[in-house]
Formats: structure tokens, sequence, C-alpha cells
């Protein structure tokens, strides 16, 4: 299926994906939702993969869901809304399982849905203009689906409060409540995002990877039910031919 609502690239081991709706802000809607998980699912299977790039095109991240849609599942039934809100779930399991580190780069509009995007990301560089707001219960709506993934990233109780008012709020805000990393300018950003992405795309890919698996796990679990887990990942990357070659490389240079 060709892409039209977002465009992809694989660039020197680092995927990229722009949500290309600008007309709209990029607001999702169930096209792109649809493109995305079937996108994420292609790129989860490259293993040389080491990093992917979210960003959107014409100056926005994404406005969140698109209001048309929104307003139609009115005349829907209530298994075509579980339908419709499954599929959006699906959508951030996709990027939250996703094997390589993620990096969102939330410019200009970033709102509702988007949100869970940057939830579910190792990395967000956001513009020192980029406005950013829980806008669903303005609507009259909960960000339900998104919100473990905010909270997963975000512990500040000013998420909960911008979730309960809706009101926009800056990106200093953002960096304080900790859904993003970094507040640039335009030209800052990028540098700073090719000195990440190049320190990515030199690392062991097994063990980035790893690192962001076992992440996932300890953090659903805790330290006790995921020990195991742990102590059978480290045995086997310490066999692995990546770590030995590692090793003995770095052994040589001490000699």
């Amino acid at each position: 299926m060709k892409n039209i609502n977002i465009e992809v690239t694989i660039e020197r081991r680092v995927g990229k994906i722009v949500l290309n709706r600008p007309e709209v802000r990029n607001a999702i809607n169930p096209e792109m939702i649809s493109e995305l998980i079937m996108t994420l699912e292609t790129l989860a299977k490259d293993q040389e993969i080491s990093a992917l790039v979210v960003r959107g095109k014409g100056g926005n991240f994404s406005a969140g869901a698109d209001l048309k849609w929104l307003k139609e599942s009115g005349s829907k039934t209530i298994d075509a809304n579980l339908a419709e809100s499954k599929l959006i779930s699906d959508l951030m399991e996709a990027f939250y399982q996703f094997p390589a580190p993620v990096i969102s780069v939330a410019e200009g509009a970033v709102f509702g849905g988007a949100l869970g995007i940057l939830g579910c990301s190792d990395w967000v560089f956001s513009s020192s203009n980029s406005s950013f707001g829980f806008s669903e219960v303005r609507l009259g709506l909960a960000p339900a689906i998104i919100m473990p993934y905010v909270q997963q990233r975000c512990k500040s109780i000013k998420i909960k409060q911008f979730m309960l008012t809706g009101q926009s709020f800056s990106a200093a805000d953002a960096l304080n409540a900790g859904l993003t990393d970094y507040v640039l300018q335009p030209v800052e950003l990028e540098e700073e995002l090719g000195k990440l992405i190049q320190t990515l795309s030199a690392l062991p890919l097994n063990a980035l990877r790893e690192i962001r698996r076992l992440w996932r796990i300890t953090l659903s679990t805790g330290p006790e039910k995921s020990s195991d887990i742990c102590i059978d990942s480290l045995s086997k990357l310490k066999q692995s031919p990546e770590a030995q070659t590692l090793l003995s490389d770095f052994l040589n240079k001490k000699r």
C-alpha cells in the first residue's frame, strides 16, 4: 500500500517518518493511523535500524485527532467506536514496542493524541515556539488511550493539571513537566538532533534494542518479577559476537 498521509525514508540506519497532512496541521485520521501502524511493523523487522525519527510536515508536529473524524463518531455504533479506539491503542503500542530508540521532533502545534507519541519516545526535541495541549477535555473527551504512555514518561502533577484544564502550554512548560527533553531554536534543534542520530548510529544495535526492551519490562513489572529476564538478557549479550568483538577490541587497545 502506498503511503499518502505519511512519508517514510531510511537513511544511514535511521528510519524517518514524516506526518504528511500539513493542510490540517497533520491531524490524525484513521487512514494515517493505518499507514503508521503498517510502517512501524515493517520498520520493526529491519534489524539494521538504530533509531526512528518522527516529525510533522509544514512546521507542525500534529494538531491531534481530526475533529471531523471525532464528530462522525456520534453517528456510529458502539462497536464501530470501540474498533476505532482499538486502532488508536494499537498505534500507541506500535510506537511503544518499537525495538529501536524513538525520537520525536515536536515543532509547532502538538496537541491531543499526538502527545501520546511523545510519551512513547526516548527523546523529544521541541522548537522554542511549540505549543502543547491535552485539548480533549474541552471537547467533552478524555486523553484516555494516550494517558498511560504519557504517565510513564512524565511523573509531574502538572501533566495531570494540563489534562484537567485542557489549556495550551509552552515548550518551557513541557520541558519542566518532562514531556520534552530539549527546547531549541530551529538551527540548534537540527544540529543537536544530528549529533544524537550520529551517536546512536555508531552504537551496537543489539545492546540498543535490548535496553529499550528491558526498560519496558522492568518499568511494568518491577525489579523482583523482572530479575530472571534481566539475568538471562545479560548472560546472552555477554556471549554475543557483537559484545565479544567489542570487548576484544577494547582490551587490545589497553595493551
